[in-house]
């Protein structure tokens, strides 16, 4: 049997568990990172946030969904 019934119960808990295990201040790699949506949770608590993806999609999708200035996205 699953623990969440749905994948909204599933990301709500994969939100809290990154919230509560990144420190104030942090710098952030994230490998295979897609469109940054951890960042989007965690750009408030990271001193910088690294993102790395292969499709160069998902990394445009990412710039435009990053507030932060301290944040590099790239692609190869």
């Amino acid at each position: 049997m699953y623990k969440y019934l749905n994948l909204g119960e599933y990301l709500d808990e994969e939100n809290r568990c990154l919230q509560e295990s990144v420190e104030e201040r942090s710098a952030l790699i994230e490998f295979g990172c897609g469109n940054c949506r951890h960042l989007k949770i965690l750009e408030a608590v990271s001193s910088f946030y690294l993102g790395i993806d292969f499709d160069p999609g998902h990394i445009k999708s990412a710039w435009n969904l990053s507030e932060n200035k301290n944040s590099q996205i790239f692609t190869f």
